[in-house]
């Protein structure tokens, strides 16, 4: 805010407003880093490779990726190893979420973390069958650090224009 033209800049009022947005977006993402990285330790301690998708890779693009604010981190695992994935999370202590099949959702430490083991349903919304197209997603990762996995650049976008 402080490189914003002095005439450009919100009123006091709006200013102690977004300096409160602004501090309460930094806590929630120490929080969800810090649960996200418990989860991602337990489930490679169990050998199952983890891919995160959406929000928590794209606030990447932000100036400040703290204050891309997130409902859900939303991530998958291999359909072969969802069930083993549900039984690390059960073990970590999670409530377990509602449950569609594909995806698993949990509440770890207050942040929803979805897993999915499809990335779309058997049915879309426009009769497309993306679910084929999308059915081999985890062939289409790259390391993202030590625990974690990431779509390639590519196919996420792609991923990202079919599901919005």
């Amino acid at each position: 805010m402080k490189r914003i033209p002095h005439v450009q800049q919100p009123d006091a009022v709006i200013m102690k407003q977004l300096k409160k947005k602004y501090m309460n977006n930094l806590a929630m993402s120490q929080v969800r880093d810090a649960a996200m990285n418990s989860i991602f330790a337990a489930l490679s301690g169990a050998d199952i490779p983890i891919c995160v998708m959406k929000g928590f890779v794209n606030r990447a693009c932000y100036p400040v990726p703290e204050m891309r604010e997130m409902g859900d981190v939303d991530t998958m695992v291999a359909p072969a190893d969802l069930k083993k994935a549900h039984q690390v999370m059960m073990d970590l202590g999670c409530a377990e979420g509602e449950e569609k099949g594909y995806e698993w959702s949990y509440i770890y430490n207050g942040i929803r973390i979805e897993i999915h083991s499809n990335l779309f349903p058997e049915t879309s919304w426009n009769d497309v069958d993306y679910g084929r197209y999308f059915e081999d997603a985890m062939l289409h990762t790259r390391k993202r650090d030590q625990v974690s996995l990431e779509l390639t650049p590519e196919y996420h976008f792609i991923f990202m224009l079919v599901g919005f």
